[in-house]
């Protein structure tokens, strides 16, 4: 009279881009940090760097933005805060928007 119980454990493609951005989000919220941002300030933001990041941020945009208050975010930033989020490398700028 035992019950059993069975789990998917493989992650498809959207869960793992979904878990980039919220890596990406951290990362973001430390190059805030690192740049003296107050938490409520408005920015704009910019990444560069491996394109699996990118793609993962540019499909979560929209959250992206709202998480971390962004204006806008551009694809093409050569300069700033070099990171790694999964073992890829990140660059990261921020500036204060307004």
């Amino acid at each position: 009279s035992g019950h059993a119980v069975a789990l998917a454990l493989e992650l498809d493609d959207a869960l793992l881009k979904e878990g980039i951005a919220r890596e990406i989000v951290h990362a973001v919220q430390n190059a805030r940090k690192n740049a003296g941002l107050e938490i409520t300030d408005r920015i704009s933001l910019g990444l560069g760097g491996d394109e699996i990041l990118l793609v993962a941020a540019r499909e979560h945009q929209a959250w992206l933005n709202d998480e971390v208050l962004s204006t806008g975010t551009t694809f093409d930033t050569p300069d700033g805060e070099k990171t790694t989020v999964d073992g890829r490398e990140l660059t990261i700028s921020v500036n204060r928007s307004g």
